[in-house]
């Protein structure tokens, strides 16, 4: 069952980078690097790993870890989105007279380009 989920997580991966290449939305360059340190860093992970596990012959403790690391993970998502929100809310004051600008025609008058989409 594992070798068959990896399977399916490899395919689906491949096919989403293909999707970015083919928009012209991929950084190839950047791809190549995180490529070769993903190589590296999971080659490192399972043989410190297997090394562990010889070693002491308990696979609980890789249990444990993960269960930890997936749990802060569940909770980082919200508090992400709770933290980018709470950032522009604080900026809202200044948005809203940028806004104000654009309204009054100031932008047009000194074409002032600021890359915002309002």
């Amino acid at each position: 069952m594992s070798g068959t989920n990896q399977y399916i997580t490899m395919i689906a991966s491949i096919v989403v980078a293909l999707q970015f290449w083919l928009l012209g939305q991929l950084n190839l360059a950047f791809a190549i690097l995180l490529g070769g340190v993903t190589l590296i860093a999971a080659y490192a992970g399972i043989a410190g790993v297997n090394a562990y596990v010889k070693r002491t012959g308990k696979q609980s403790t890789i249990l444990v870890i993960l269960t930890v690391v997936l749990t802060v993970a569940l909770f980082m998502m919200p508090l992400d989105s709770f933290l980018k929100s709470a950032t522009l809310t604080a900026h809202a004051p200044k948005a809203a007279a940028i806004k104000a600008l654009f309204q009054k025609g100031f932008a047009a008058k000194h074409r002032l380009d600021t890359g915002l989409m309002i």
